[in-house]
């Protein structure tokens, strides 16, 4: 008896073809979700930290996250004074949109060796975003006595 079955009507060579088919299309699927989705989906914080400034100003710290996440800017932070210096803490958040500078000023008023966090938002499209400490009289934040000599660019960011 002559076997008239062409070798690609055989089953084994239909399944082993879809398979191929599938296999790739997974492949595809993984580079798209990693590539495009996942910046999308789930954005990833970089963490910032003030005293990573060349000259920080003893006694203040400031830390935090900075995140994008669908053509917003988020900043999350915790503003710290310690030191007993009887003198009052600013953080200065410069954001250039290309046009002006503004600055976001965030007094801490909470008193020496506590903690305050803040959170802020800016459009992604800001061309840079930089932090600065302040020393303050103790009770007008407006009354800045000495602050850090170069600003701490976290966004666009740059890991270290």
């Amino acid at each position: 008896m002559h076997d008239r079955t062409q070798p690609i009507d055989r089953p084994s060579r239909r399944v082993l073809t879809s398979l191929a088919i599938a296999a790739g299309g997974g492949v595809i699927a993984l580079f798209f979700e990693y590539f495009v989705l996942q910046d999308l989906l789930a954005p990833e914080p970089h963490p910032w930290k003030s005293n990573g400034s060349p000259t920080a100003i003893n006694g203040v710290s400031a830390h935090g996250e900075i995140a994008q996440d669908r053509g917003i800017v988020r900043i999350k932070g915790t503003l710290w004074d310690k030191a007993d210096d009887k003198k009052g803490v600013l953080l200065i958040i410069a954001v250039d949109d290309g046009k002006n500078v503004s600055e976001t000023r965030v007094p801490h008023a909470q008193g020496a060796h506590r903690p305050m966090n803040f959170e802020y938002s800016f459009p992604s499209s800001v061309k840079s975003i930089t932090v600065s400490e302040c020393l303050t009289h103790p009770t007008k934040s407006n009354e800045i006595r000495d602050c850090s000599d170069e600003p701490l660019v976290i966004w666009p960011y740059r890991a270290p």
